[in-house]
């Protein structure tokens, strides 16, 4: 690939890597580079950015990306987390997983090949099926070529129901290129080669009376991709709808909720054609529908689009809801931005953290933060922070990252004793022994003082 050049953890390092724009689908960044690349063999391509040939480029769940983190120019802005955080589906549906399924999603989409992520995530079981066609706003194509020369492929555009852009509140239009089941599973497909004058065919076809309910699902979904929402719990959730409906007097008394008169209601709000059209009719008779699964004792997550039309259905909205769930939810370390512990870097005790993925320890119960910065320095503790001092502690290293490293190969060529590179490093001289002289890549969870 002529983009490349020496080698990096033995992974071949690229000269350069395209500029990311907002809402950017990862593929979409990929696809342009493809192109820039004028490498025309695919799997090539992909073993250069992945160090891996199973790897697929995939439109929802893109893994190895650690190794695709590894392989760009040095210094970079970009981590894994970033990635997925800001240019691939996970946010839309962390909100209503489990915090264990966000977690493994992750870390499958950071190491592995991919090859059992649509089990894990879920999608597989779901009866919202995915987009068939990778779909563009024209208004967009048009704005982004005028300021920046290219288009790209949003984010948003792609989700399940989406079928207006909220930016342009106009119907999007289908492409003749699939979201999913694509001939070749190693090609990357640019918006730039994609816009044909056969494909402009908006979706506008006789939905026109129930517009302003796919306007809604297009703005949530968007407030969902970009605003990093993490999992808000699935009782949670189902505490919030039951609290709304019994405003509306659809929970009894006892607490049942009256489902004679809640499911009528719903589908007359939206009508049968615009809900077959999403998947999510519910027919009277039914005692097993979806809308039972988000309301009883929650134990499988329901799609995201199914509590886009609840919250609408009941008058909220995402940030009405995650406000309300917030007010009285468990927060263990607080509210983002969170700061930065590496003493090596620039931003050393600055608010840039916005990755806080929360576990909890096996044999105490206690919440563990795992927080990552874009420097590639990983750090975790117990929680929960009592104190604001609290903020500042870090129990275990996980990751130091490019900046730490470098910044310890500089310092062992001044001649300092190993204390005094310990002190600046915020390490204890032994971790800076064994990082001098180990040859392991990424050594883990090393103690500090």
């Amino acid at each position: 690939m002529g983009n490349n050049g020496e080698k990096k953890n033995g992974v071949t390092a690229m000269i350069f890597f395209p500029n990311l724009y907002k809402d950017e689908l990862l593929f979409s960044v990929l696809a342009r580079f493809y192109q820039y690349s004028g490498d025309v063999n695919k799997k090539h391509f992909m073993f250069d950015l992945f160090d891996s040939s199973t790897t697929c480029a995939s439109t929802i769940f893109p893994t190895n990306l650690e190794k695709l983190c590894e392989s760009l120019p040095s210094p970079n802005a970009y981590s894994s987390d970033y990635f997925i955080n800001n240019h691939t589906l996970l946010p839309y549906y962390s909100p209503f997983i489990t915090n264990d399924r966000e977690n493994k999603l992750r870390l499958i989409m950071k190491n592995e090949d991919g090859t059992n992520i649509f089990m894990s995530s879920g999608r597989t079981a779901s009866t919202v099926k995915n987009e068939k066609k990778l779909k563009y706003c024209i208004l967009c194509v048009d704005e982004e070529k005028q300021t920046q020369g290219e288009c790209y492929w949003h984010r948003t555009h792609q989700i399940e129901g989406v079928k207006v852009c909220p930016i342009h509140n106009t119907w999007l239009i289908e492409s003749s290129n699939p979201f999913t089941e694509r001939k070749h599973k190693h090609e990357y497909i640019s918006l730039e080669d994609s816009i044909r004058d056969s494909d402009l065919i908006s979706l506008d076809t006789n939905l026109k009376i129930e517009f302003k309910h796919f306007l809604y699902v297009a703005e949530q979904t968007d407030y969902l991709l970009n605003n990093s929402i993490q999992p808000l719990g699935l009782e949670n959730l189902k505490n919030f709808y039951i609290s709304k409906l019994n405003k509306q007097q659809l929970v009894t008394l006892e607490g049942r909720i009256r489902w004679k008169q809640l499911i009528p209601k719903f589908n007359e709000y939206y009508g049968k054609q615009l809900l077959d059209t999403l998947e999510s009719y519910i027919y009277p008779d039914e005692n097993d529908t979806w809308l039972h699964k988000l309301l009883r004792k929650p134990r499988v997550s329901c799609h995201p689009l199914r509590h886009i039309l609840f919250l609408e259905f009941l008058g909220e909205n995402i940030s009405t809801m995650v406000s309300q769930i917030g007010s009285t939810s468990y927060k263990p370390f607080g509210n983002g931005p969170w700061i930065c512990l590496n003493k090596a870097a620039d931003h050393f005790h600055k608010p840039i953290l916005t990755s806080c993925v929360i576990t909890r320890d096996y044999k105490t119960g206690l919440p563990i933060g795992t927080f990552s910065c874009s420097c590639g320095f990983v750090f975790s503790r117990k929680g929960p922070d009592k104190t604001n001092e609290d903020q500042f502690k870090i129990g275990r290293i996980k990751e130091f990252g490019c900046v730490w490293k470098e910044k310890l190969a500089d310092l062992s060529q001044k001649g300092l004793s190993l204390r005094k590179m310990a002190e600046i490093l915020g390490v204890d001289p032994m971790t800076v022994k064994r990082m001098m002289i180990s040859n392991v890549e990424d050594p883990k969870k090393y103690l500090l003082l």
